[in-house]
């Protein structure tokens, strides 16, 4: 094996590494976004809630260009990590009865029927939940439509 192209593949899979770890991070702060709105929503805030999926839809808009920008060695792998997985987890309804982790929906709704804010106040807060879907969808057909990587030689 040539020298230097070996010296270009160890460099490529630490690209590649530290591609996954970037993405990684990003998703890492979106959760913990969500988190802060979850928490907003169970103190009333539903401005802060707002202010905190606006900015976890804006992460993940640049995780986007993020995941078109830096090839990693596996695509789709993001949208398999733990980071991921807990992101999801805080979006959702529970599934399993008696699952009493709490989550950025089941806060939104216990606030909807035991607080008064005007119908314009509801619907940001609902314009920001949509802008993160979309903006999560968009993510995740980024990375699952993400070619792989030739072998290393």
């Amino acid at each position: 094996m040539n020298p230097e192209c070996a010296e270009v593949d160890r460099w490529a899979a630490v690209g590649h590494v530290d591609g996954d770890e970037m993405i990684f991070a990003a998703i890492a702060a979106i959760a913990a976004d969500v988190r802060a709105a979850i928490e907003a929503l169970r103190a009333s805030r539903l401005d802060a809630a707002a202010d905190h999926v606006d900015r976890a839809a804006g992460l993940f808009g640049r995780a986007t260009v993020l995941v078109r920008t830096v090839a990693t060695p596996r695509p789709g792998h993001a949208v398999r990590s733990e980071q991921y997985e807990r992101f999801e987890n805080l979006c959702g309804l529970p599934t399993a009865p008696g699952d009493a982790h709490d989550t950025v929906v089941r806060a939104y709704l216990d606030l909807r029927r035991s607080a008064r804010f005007d119908e314009a106040q509801w619907n940001r807060f609902r314009s920001a939940l949509a802008g993160l879907e979309e903006q999560h969808q968009r993510w995740k057909s980024e990375c699952l439509a993400q070619p792989a990587l030739p072998a290393a030689r």
